[in-house]
């Protein structure tokens, strides 16, 4: 399952629900080996040849992290208008078709195709037993993979789109900004003191509910989503532990030492409450009959939309959403 609509890490992590990770240019193997190992199709341009890496390399890594989830990728030009700044100059259309093809004809991956004309659906792409074969095979002991986030400052339409935009002294003060922040990062050995190592940042473990999950810390680049315009939004996204549960970022270690994180729990909550002069509840986002998660997003989404249609809207996909997941 892929909607269309949600092309961006925040919403990947907040709405676990969706199956389908968006097709992305920002993963490529460490080790050039594992490239030659897999006899990847050759093109009539290098473009081609380096979508058919990058496709591949973030196929075997969703396969690594959830076997059953799946790549989502559009198959109309429209798609790749104006993501080469955040996708790379090799993100075309051409490119993408082809290597897709190339990909699906020597077996690495399959694809389900969408009916022309579904609207909000999007083809889905898995990598295959024999692509995940060959890359154990060539690199037994240690599969790195590679994050490259391309563009650090990302803007979004009012459709939550990722649009172009003109360079500004803001923008590239942000940029630098952001960069240093991920220079700090890289440099940083990020671990686990539970779970089991699978490969490089990518450890295994069991949350305290029991569910098994695989814990993926070895994207360590931050980015920034802004909302229509430079003066709304600007939060960091992107890095493998936001979406971990609590008790697994607990026993986070960086550079062999335990972390410990401060929490503000309804933070916006509370300062509502503290503005109209009102006692907050112990928790806010408690109401009878409705799940917590819907009410707590159905709280921000009011707090952030521009209208109450809108508002109404997205909390209502939010709903659905909940509804297939059951």
């Amino acid at each position: 399952m892929s909607i269309s609509d949600f092309d961006d890490d925040e919403e990947i992590e907040r709405l676990e629900i969706l199956r389908s990770e968006p097709l992305s240019f920002r993963w490529r193997f460490a080790n050039r080996d594992v490239v030659q190992a897999l006899g990847l199709p050759t093109g009539s341009k290098q473009k081609y040849e380096t979508a058919a890496e990058r496709i591949a390399a973030i196929a075997y890594k969703v396969r690594r992290l959830d076997p059953s989830r799946e790549i989502s990728l559009g198959r109309s030009k429209t798609d790749y208008v104006g993501m080469q700044r955040y996708q790379g100059e090799d993100f075309t259309f051409n490119a993408v078709m082809w290597a897709v093809d190339a990909l699906q004809g020597a077996g690495l991956i399959t694809e389900k195709r969408a009916s022309p004309g579904s609207r909000g659906w999007r083809s889905t792409i898995q990598a295959t037993d024999t692509l995940a074969n060959l890359i154990e095979a060539a690199e037994p002991q240690k599969i790195a993979l590679v994050y490259d986030p391309i563009e650090t400052i990302r803007l979004r339409d009012k459709n939550r789109r990722l649009v172009e935009y003109r360079e500004t002294e803001f923008t590239r003060a942000a940029r630098r900004r952001a960069e240093s922040i991920n220079e700090m990062t890289r440099s940083a050995a990020l671990g686990l003191s539970t779970g089991k190592a699978l490969a490089d940042g990518v450890y295994s473990c069991t949350t305290d509910e029991g569910r098994e999950l695989v814990a993926d810390l070895s994207r360590k680049e931050y980015h920034r989503v802004f909302n229509r315009d430079f003066s709304k939004g600007g939060r960091f996204y992107g890095v493998g532990w936001h979406s971990l549960p609590s008790e697994i970022r607990a026993a986070m270690t960086i550079d062999g030492e335990p972390v410990e994180e401060t929490d503000y729990p309804a933070l916006h909550a509370v300062l509502l409450y503290a503005h109209i002069g009102r006692a907050i509840p112990p928790d806010p986002f408690n109401l009878a009959d409705w799940p917590r998660p819907i009410v707590k997003r159905a709280f921000y989404t009011m707090l952030n939309a521009d209208s109450r249609q809108d508002a109404q809207g997205a909390v209502r996909l939010a709903i659905i959403l909940s509804l297939i997941h059951i």
